[in-house]
């Protein structure tokens, strides 16, 4: 290789058995005697450098002609140029190789600095890396010693400038200027610039930042602090030497390393998360085999016949147990990259999705404490993402016939009850899009001629309660009806909307159309006038098919004469105002079409969800209350000492419906008009009113509500039980509802 100095040439080396370079004056420069001795200071001067960058001196002398030489060890491989040339033509994202080459470049270029040694040309033509990726400094030329005043040391003779355009500090254009370690820096920052970009730094009108900037893409937001700090025009801006410059960029790289690691967890998390959901499609889909295996076999089918359909459930609980598995590893691997790297947005943005899916099945199955303990892991990873979300508020579009003033009431829970607290007014209907936060709130309705109207709101979380029903888009007008359209203190008026139904850990949400019900279940007083109406219709035989009667004989519950028709028997343990008890189905159906007869309405028994939206209102609680029991608030086998028997309606003051429909978590059990049906219909069904209503051949019935023999596993409003038609007990009795129609006459 020829340089603008020396000649360097392969030798062999006899005495040692080895190949080495020798590096020789060029003839030109043999009667210089300025070159000779800044020749033979470079091989001094490298010698004196032993580190393992810098490539070790053997030998130093003359040939026969006088020209001075040095022997250094071999350096097989390439220079940084074409390495940086390779590696762009390729791919310049796969740059960590040469990045530790240049690292080692810095510690090298540190220790002469330690020296005071300045190499005042450093370039990618002086770096070779070998094949082992061992790194050596070459040509240390136009090195300066700080230990000498001289600026630079005799240089200036032979060449104007002093380094090479492009990674040449600025002041060594200046003959005059005090060469410093700062000189090198800037050096190491164009190596680096173009490791980075793939071409040295021009430098530009404004300096510095447009340099750096050139390559926004390729060079890293984390990096370029360093780079800009290396490619200051003033040396006092620079790193003061390859040591400070060393220390930050060794740290970069070491950091870029762990980013690197913890992207990799991030990616083969992806990967669990992706397998997972495959895991778990599949487990339905063996899920569906086996219902659908079942649903072709009748309950008494032998074992053999339903082998087929337990290993499908088999085998979807063990891919399930596997997606969970699968989904655990991916947490872990999310939670290692953090580790490595916490400020990782990939890692957070995923745990943050990722317990923000949890959050929501905790909340729909209503487990608070599962809810409350993830909600602090959602803070944790995406207070920032999901601020709207933890927050919670929605809004609430109301609409009503006629326009009415709207009262705004927040249940908040005060002793183990929800009590509405007035919160504020929210004018005259309609209600477009005012904010409300999360929570269950009593809207009261009022306008002049109108029924004062009870409509509850539930908003989960960022909810916008609309009242569309299903299968439209528009709001649907909450109906005031007329104060003579139903009597209240006798029946309570359900507003049409949706409601959730259904067990704590099923709850479904559903729309039924408006409705009036019964407040409290019928008593005796109003089922003996029932049937001394009969009676005196001349329809005995009727009377005594209907009259309450005793389950295991038969024998009449009421006093019955001739002369004086059906009264209550003396001395028995229930007053005229208790709950007209021991009526099977078809004797409340029997009293519902004479009570349709005597009011010109439309009377029946309640649907099963009819009945549940009446108990519950609309936020799902668990008891007329609230979400917990306690025995003194209604009739209960628990609620009272002595002896039990059926009390007096309204006697617990605290078993009332947001609707005010009382006695429905104690006193009675109420006959329902359908038969039960042991699937509870699709999420988002509009039920129909009077579902199955008063339909004959089948024998067997719904009833719902808590009673006075009942503990609170059963008084809950959404217990469900069956019965024969024929069944009588004295804790069943039944209440009366008929849909409700606006008189659009009135409106």
């Amino acid at each position: 290789g020829r340089g603008g100095v020396g000649i360097v040439y392969r030798v062999y080396d006899p005495k040692m058995d080895r190949v080495l370079a020798m590096k020789v004056l060029q003839m030109v420069h043999h009667h210089h005697p300025d070159v000779i001795e800044r020749f033979l200071r470079e091989a001094r001067l490298t010698a004196r450098l032993q580190h393992p960058g810098i490539v070790p001196v053997y030998e130093i002398g003359a040939l026969s002609d006088g020209r001075p030489f040095f022997t250094m060890q071999e350096v097989r491989g390439r220079n940084l140029y074409a390495a940086i040339r390779a590696l762009h033509d390729r791919n310049p994202r796969h740059r960590r190789p040469l990045l530790e080459a240049f690292v080692r470049v810095c510690e090298t270029l540190a220790f002469a600095h330690a020296n005071d040694i300045v190499h005042c040309d450093l370039k990618p033509a002086n770096v070779m890396i070998g094949r082992f990726g061992q790194t050596r400094l070459l040509d240390w030329g136009l090195a300066a010693s700080l230990e000498e005043p001289t600026s630079n040391l005799g240089i200036r003779p032979l060449y104007a400038t002093a380094g090479t355009p492009g990674y040449m500090a600025p002041e060594q254009a200046d003959p005059t200027a005090q060469i410093t370690p700062a000189a090198d820096t800037y050096a190491l920052g164009a190596l680096l610039f173009e490791i980075l970009v793939g071409q040295p730094p021009v430098l530009g009108a404004d300096g510095v930042s447009q340099r750096v900037g050139d390559g926004p893409t390729l060079i890293p937001t984390s990096i370029r602090r360093i780079l800009e700090r290396a490619l200051q025009i003033d040396p006092s801006d620079r790193h003061p030497n390859a040591g400070v410059f060393w220390a930050e960029v060794s740290a970069w790289l070491a950091g870029a390393t762990r980013h690197s690691q913890a992207q990799s967890l991030v990616d083969e998390a992806d990967n669990r998360e992706k397998l997972a959901a495959e895991l778990s499609a599949d487990a339905e889909q063996h899920r569906a085999a086996s219902a659908a295996l079942i649903q072709q076999l009748t309950p008494w089918e032998s074992d053999s016949r339903r082998q087929d359909a337990w290993r499908f459930e088999q085998e979807a609980e063990r891919l399930d147990i596997q997606a969970a598995r699968t989904r655990a590893e991916g947490l872990n691997a999310l939670h290692a990259a953090l580790r490595l790297w916490p400020d990782l947005t990939g890692a957070t943005d995923r745990l943050a999705d990722h317990y923000h899916r949890e959050h929501q099945r905790a909340e729909q199955r209503q487990d608070m404490r599962a809810a409350a303990r993830i909600a602090f892991q959602l803070q944790n990873y995406g207070a920032e993402r999901y601020q709207d979300y933890l927050q919670g508020d929605g809004s609430l579009d109301l609409d009503t016939s006629p326009p009415a003033e709207v009262q705004l009431h927040r249940y908040v829970e005060q002793e183990r009850h929800l009590t509405a607290l007035p919160e504020r007014t929210l004018g005259t209907s309609p209600v477009r899009n005012a904010p409300l936060s999360m929570g269950s709130y009593l809207v009261i309705l009022s306008a002049p001629g109108r029924l004062i109207t009870r409509y509850p709101v539930f908003l989960p979380r960022q909810h916008r309660w609309t009242g569309i029903p299903p299968g439209t888009v528009d709001v649907a007008a909450v109906v005031l009806p007329a104060l003579d359209e139903l009597d209240a203190t006798q029946e309570a008026y359900v507003p049409a909307g949706w409601f959730l139904a259904g067990p704590p850990q099923q709850m479904r949400r559903y729309w039924v159309d408006a409705f009036v019900i019964q407040r409290y279940p019928i008593t005796h007083a109003q089922y003996l006038v029932f049937l001394n109406a009969l009676v005196d219709q001349g329809q005995v035989q009727e009377a005594l098919r209907w009259a309450p009667r005793t389950r295991s004989e038969g024998q009449l519950l009421y006093a019955w004469s001739s002369a004086h028709g059906f009264r209550l028997s003396e001395g028995t343990p229930w007053e005229m105002d208790s709950p007209v008890i021991m009526i099977n189905w078809s004797s409340a159906c029997a009293y519902a079409r004479w009570w349709c007869n005597q009011t010109g309405h439309d009377w029946r028994l309640p649907s099963e969800w009819e009945w549940e939206k009446a108990g519950r209102g609309v936020d799902g609680r668990i008891f007329p209350w609230g979400d917990h029991f306690e025995h003194t608030r209604c009739a209960n086998a628990m609620s009272h000492a002595g002896r039990r028997h059926p009390w007096p309606i309204g006697a617990f003051a605290m078993d009332q419906s947001p609707y005010r429909v009382c006695d429905l978590s104690g006193g009675v059990r109420d006959w329902c008009v359908e038969p039960l049906s042991m699937e509870l219909p699709a999420d988002g069904s509009r039920i129909q009113a009077g579902h199955a209503r008063l339909q004959g051949g089948e024998r067997l019935r719904s009833c719902r509500g808590g009673s006075w023999q009942y503990g609170p596993a059963r008084c809950c409003l959404h217990y469900r039980e069956t019965m024969s038609e024929d069944y009588r007990s004295f804790d069943l009795g039944f209440r009366l509802v008929r849909s409700y129609r606006a008189d659009t006459r009135r409106a």
